[in-house]
């Protein structure tokens, strides 16, 4: 297969023809003519010689000799490099050819001598990828996947419940008695060796800490018997449910790592116990979480608490159906790849240098995604699946109401528009991400309608377990 093609923007002409070597791989012969290229390459001379400054010329009045001589040659491969790309990717795309990667140059054990001084005719040889052949026959047949459906428990509502209750309800601050469900503000001070307070250590008169975050059995109880002011000696780093880091930011007010050589014994003060004394439910409260009479008794809320949790539940099971329907597909989907032009390009192309032994480890996950790349742009380009600049500017929109939570019913719509496109649509990357996300959430719309599912009711935990 072998065509001219002639640029709009320039006069040179560019032989090209496709050689294929199998089905999945090919070399791409370009010849450029001297006379063709040469024109280009005196063009752009003159041109530069009206912009470069050199010392001992006037700037827009350097000799083209001058020019030609300094950078003649370095022009020569920017001018020969443009021609390839241009007419490389016009070839490809006329003649609807699809590859993996990019063209490849293919280095000549007796490279072609290219200057300006013996302009010869050229020949540059690529190797390609081609993008394989494939039906996706596991939309057809009757392959089933699981649709998991998490069982709403009663004790799922109840703790829901409760945790409403303790929202609405009320604090008071008892002088003693800690329990579970407690908040405590103490002073933390740390010990030395001898267990007395530390001159100059560390100290935080004001740390918040739970009491359910307390995981030693001993010190719940010491705390138990505690009044204000009372004291009790801690392990900050063992007698708390929380990381290292957590503890150093929130219980002790540090910025960043301990001290060198800090102390891990600390004594602590109790200043004042918050207790929450749950609320007794009521209109005014369903009002406040729904809207004016939308739930009127304890029954209906409950219904409702469980559609909200049957919602969120979904949300996780629809996630894991997209991901055993992308596990299928890729099973049962037979793809070719290049695999050996696949990973020289790889190593080519990637910004850090990558080993043999690198490559060998990560490739199969790299040949993986590509599958799935070539599978869902199949799908796509057949369903004729598109997202619009509408749809991207709607989540935008969307991004700003949830980020402003109850606040955002302030929000007008001219204001709505005017913060998605200053904070989300401005940002070229966030807005690929939406892109992305929409093309994601539409592909797979297109796909569950397909599969053949098999609903399957499981508990919660079990539907961790299986996630896990």
């Amino acid at each position: 297969m072998g065509l001219f093609f002639t640029s709009l923007k320039s006069n040179y002409k560019v032989n090209i023809v496709k050689e294929d070597k199998d089905g999945l791989n090919a070399l791409l012969k370009v010849n450029i003519a001297k006379e063709d290229y040469l024109p280009e390459v005196e063009q752009s001379i003159k041109k530069l010689s009206k912009q470069v400054d050199i010392k001992g010329f006037r700037k827009g009045n350097v000799p083209v000799s001058v020019v030609k001589k300094r950078f003649g040659d370095k022009v020569l491969a920017e001018e020969l490099n443009k021609m390839l790309e241009t007419q490389i990717g016009t070839y490809l795309k006329e003649n609807e050819i699809n590859i993996l990667g990019n063209p490849i140059p293919k280095v000549d054990e007796n490279p072609q001598d290219i200057n300006l001084k013996n302009p010869i005719d050229l020949e540059f040889v690529y190797e390609l990828g081609l993008s394989p052949e494939f039906e996706i026959s596991a939309l057809e047949d009757n392959t089933e996947v699981e649709k998991y459906k998490i069982k709403v428990e009663d004790k799922q509502i109840e703790e829901e419940l409760d945790r409403i209750k303790l929202q609405f309800g009320e604090t008071e601050n008892p002088e003693s008695g800690l329990k579970a469900g407690d908040e405590m503000e103490v002073k933390l001070e740390e010990l030395d060796a001898d267990g007395n307070v530390k001159e100059s250590g560390v100290v935080n008169e004001s740390a918040h800490l739970a009491f359910d975050d307390v995981k030693s059995d001993k010190l719940k109880k010491e705390l138990a018997d505690l009044k204000l002011n009372d004291t009790v000696d801690v392990n900050i780093y063992e007698d708390f449910d929380k990381d290292q880091k957590e503890i150093n930011s929130a219980y002790l007010a540090l910025e960043g790592d301990a001290p060198e050589g800090m102390n891990s014994k600390f004594r602590m003060t109790l200043n004042r116990i918050d207790r929450k004394i749950p609320a007794e439910l009521n209109q005014e409260i369903f009002d406040k979480l729904f809207g004016e009479g939308e739930v009127k008794s304890v029954d209906e809320l409950k219904d409702k608490i469980k559609g909200e949790i049957d919602k969120a539940f979904e949300q996780g099971t629809i996630s894991r159906l997209n991901q055993d329907i992308f596990k299928l597909l890729i099973e049962k989907t037979e793809i070719s790849l290049p695999n050996e032009f696949l990973k020289k390009w790889i190593k080519l192309s990637n910004e850090q240098p990558i080993s043999d032994e690198q490559l060998e480890k990560e490739y199969d996950n790299f040949a993986q995604n590509l599958k799935w790349s070539l599978i869902s742009n199949k799908i796509a380009k057949a369903q004729d699946i598109k997202v619009t600049e509408e749809e991207v500017r709607e989540k935008a929109k969307a991004m700003i109401t949830q980020q402003f939570g109850m606040n955002a019913s302030m929000l007008g719509e001219e204001q709505l528009n005017s913060f998605a496109e200053s904070l989300v649509l401005k940002n070229k990357e966030q807005t690929q991400k939406i892109y992305e996300q929409l093309n994601e959430e539409k592909l797979f719309d297109y796909i569950r309608n397909q599969v053949k599912t098999k609903e399957k009711e499981i508990s919660l935990e079990e539907f961790k377990k299986l996630v896990e």
